[in-house]
């Protein structure tokens, strides 16, 4: 077990002439006790535990001092801590840990590097909905200070469905309500949804900088200790009689963003790749253990799409793949895109061509909606003799448990339901979650 003391409480100071208060600094090392002691927030210890915890006036931008880390560190301004009550320390305290057990900046860094305040409102809101869950059950405990970004309608939202319902308008039911407003005010940004409103000032510092200079290796061992202290932190709960937040566990997993591998799948695996490199690799991809080869060649093949229409892939799924179809065939500008039809046949095949790809959406024709045999899809590239670059399949993923799959070409697999699914050998398989999925 871990001991309370192990914890580094740091004292950074602005000047040698002006120490920081004792005061403050018992309080913080108390934060961290109580947190660790409380069996609600006891599983969270691993991450109190890496890196360090300051009491510090240096790297805050003027006017917003508040808290920040960068992913692994944690500091705290000492005019905020004065401003809070011990409640409200805590939970400042597991705020800023819960964005490192949930490994916000190194996941969502491709979202810090497009827009750093969305990104930053987005990984706030996510974690103090953590902390308000907590504080309903307990509510002498932690609590929120005034102002955090806190609202009942992202409640166990995930950073990216909120980030996108920012851009976009679009919630995670797939209502388009309109973009909330996202207005700037001397350089800080300030959200307003309904008649709330939430300002720059009151976000803490996610700081990306370190996270965009650590090499791979550096960026693995780190997500190694933080999956560690996720899987203790997940033990310790269940002895505890209570449930690590969805958001936490699967942080351990990786967060793939299908749409991305099925970019890098098709432009990865076409005719005329004859030089792979991984100097130039997708930094945006380590903290998910995916270290992806560039390719320094234009010329592009076939790709055959197979899309079962059994009865759970329905018309919002088929018309977002459609829609990536059209941004997949912009950026590799494949010589032609045949797409299958299929539940225990191939029931048509539609033949795209440059001149179609923007209009692939419009000119998708599902047929079928029977039962679910995938292996007729191998059967009928092998009786048509179908040659391509590479195989898409786009299936619920419940299929007969012994698929006889004959297909040369490699293969993407991406399922929309059945997590168990394996994909046959050589196969690589993505796990397909609709923007607009709960």
């Amino acid at each position: 077990m871990t001991k309370a003391d192990d914890i580094e409480v740091k004292v950074v100071e602005k000047k040698p002439d002006k120490p920081v208060d004792p005061v403050l600094q018992r309080a913080l090392e108390k934060a961290h006790v109580t947190l660790m002691r409380h069996r609600l927030t006891a599983p969270f210890i691993g991450a109190m535990m890496l890196g360090t915890s300051e009491i510090t006036e240096q790297g805050f931008p003027e006017g917003n001092a508040t808290a920040g880390t960068d992913g692994i560190n944690k500091k705290y301004h000492p005019d905020f801590l004065k401003t809070l009550t011990p409640a409200q320390l805590r939970g400042v305290v597991l705020h800023e840990n819960l964005h490192v057990m949930k490994k916000d900046i190194h996941r969502h860094i491709d979202l810090f590097t497009e827009n750093p305040q969305l990104a930053n409102i987005s990984c706030d809101f996510t974690v103090n909905d953590i902390i308000k869950q907590i504080s309903e059950v307990d509510p002498q405990h932690v609590d929120l200070p005034p102002g955090g970004c806190w609202h009942i309608k992202f409640r166990n939202w995930t950073v990216r469905e909120i980030y996108h319902f920012f851009k976009t308008g679009q919630d995670n039911q797939g209502n388009k309500e309109g973009k909330p407003k996202c207005n700037q005010h001397g350089g800080k940004i300030v959200i307003q949804i309904g008649g709330d409103k939430y300002t720059g000032d009151k976000f803490d510092e996610h700081e990306i900088g370190e996270a965009l200079n650590m090499k791979p290796e550096e960026v693995k061992k780190l997500m190694d200790k933080i999956n560690n202290a996720i899987h203790q932190g997940g033990l310790l709960a269940g002895r505890m009689g209570v449930e690590m937040p969805r958001s936490i566990t699967d942080a351990a997993e990786p967060e793939v963003d299908w749409r991305e591998v099925l970019r890098e799948f098709v432009t990865t695996h076409t005719r005329g790749r004859d030089e792979y490199t991984y100097r130039k690799y997708n930094r945006h991809r380590v903290a998910d253990d995916f270290y992806m080869p560039n390719t320094e060649s234009e010329k592009v093949g076939g790709i055959i799409v197979a899309i079962d229409t059994s009865g759970s892939i329905g018309e919002k799924e088929i018309s977002e793949f459609g829609a990536e179809l059209v941004s997949i065939c912009a950026i590799a500008n494949p010589e032609w895109v045949k797409v299958l039809w299929w539940d225990t046949a191939v029931h048509s095949e539609q033949m795209f061509t440059e001149a179609d790809y923007a209009a692939i959406m419009s000119l998708l024709k599902p047929t079928g909606g029977g039962g679910t045999h995938v292996g007729c899809v191998s059967q009928y590239v092998q009786k048509n003799k179908m040659d391509s670059d590479c195989v898409v399949v786009f299936t619920d993923g419940y299929v007969e448990s012994d698929i006889i799959w004959h297909v040369q070409q490699p293969t993407l697999w991406m399922v929309t339901v059945n997590k168990d699914f394996s994909p046959p050998a050589g196969g690589k398989m993505v796990k397909y979650r609709s923007m607009t999925d709960d």
